[in-house]
């Protein structure tokens, strides 16, 4: 590709939980090749690292996500008095967003940035161009049954990922010549799929790390319930383990946010067969979980590799 900005260029940047890290590694690639773009879109996990772009501050967010640990992840997710319409309310993470991305208001941003999201009742797509952008932000990651909507400007919105997973279309009705679209919602191959892996007492450490994670009273009862189990004799505590757990299923996060990821993948072909991007970017993240946030090294060299290839076949 060009290393001349074509104006008026956009970065549409797709949704996809823990891959959206991947979306760094393409900000990098850009930055490489001079690519400054004139218009940011962003859908749930794209939103985020497009915020931080339009602020000026992706460089900082892409340094607290690499110091990032899967405990903090758990920190920022678990919340224990689980909200009526969703597992989380947010409040943690919005507070991560504010201190990495700061606050501002949308329509203030020296380049012009649009949110996707999905009004609940309706159905309908929201761009939300306009207002608080950290609330704009907080509405296109509300994955439904993990985070609780977000009633913004009178409406109930969720993911906008439901509607418009990589939004293309958004950009080019903004006025875009040359759309560069990041698509994280693809199987490039069953070796891209997370193993199934035996899960027996010896993985102590990982109860102990995660138990650390809890509360006190809970951290207690959970130590006795572990201490209890390895107290059994060897082939009873094996056998014990193997009934409860027999193999390591994904956890409830990543069951609500795979099953709509494989939603979103058909629509993502969908929409991109009939309106496709001027260049379009597919990092192979497909064996990165919903939830590893964690594997931020792995996820933004994989963005960064998939841009480059993208642009020099441009």
């Amino acid at each position: 590709m060009n290393k001349t900005n074509i104006s008026p260029t956009a970065l549409v940047l797709g949704g996809g939980g823990a891959r959206g890290w991947a979306h760094i590694g393409v900000l990098h690639a850009l930055d490489e090749y001079g690519i400054k773009p004139d218009i940011i879109v962003g859908t749930s996990m794209g939103g985020v690292v497009g915020a931080a772009y339009a602020a000026g501050r992706w460089r900082v967010l892409e340094a607290a996500a690499r110091e990032l640990e899967w405990r903090d992840v758990l920190r920022y997710f678990v919340e224990f008095n689980l909200p009526h319409s969703g597992l989380v309310d947010g409040a943690k993470i919005l507070e991560f967003l504010r201190e990495k991305i700061s606050s501002c208001k949308i329509e203030d941003l020296s380049i012009p940035f649009m949110v996707i999201a999905t009004d609940l009742y309706s159905g309908e797509e929201v761009v939300l161009r306009d207002g608080d952008m950290l609330n704009a932000v907080r509405a296109t990651i509300a994955i439904p049954g993990i985070f609780t909507p977000v009633n913004y400007a009178d409406r109930i919105l969720v993911d906008g990922g439901l509607v418009n997973p990589v939004p293309v279309s958004v950009a080019r009705a903004a006025g875009a010549k040359q759309i560069i679209a990041v698509n994280l919602n693809h199987y490039p191959s069953p070796r891209g799929r997370a193993p199934v892996i035996k899960k027996t007492a010896k993985h102590s450490s990982d109860f102990d790390r995660w138990a650390d994670c809890l509360p006190e009273k809970m951290r207690d009862w959970a130590h006795e319930l572990n201490a209890a189990l390895q107290a059994l004799p060897g082939k009873a505590r094996e056998s014990l383990s193997d009934f409860m757990n027999p193999q390591e299923l994904p956890g409830i996060f990543d069951v609500l946010g795979n099953s709509i990821r494989i939603m979103e993948t058909s629509l993502s072909r969908l929409m991109l067969a009939k309106d496709p991007p001027d260049v379009l970017i597919c990092p192979e993240v497909g064996n990165v979980r919903f939830m590893e946030f964690h594997r931020v090294d792995e996820c933004i060299g994989a963005g960064y590799e998939a841009a480059i290839k993208a642009f020099a076949n441009v």
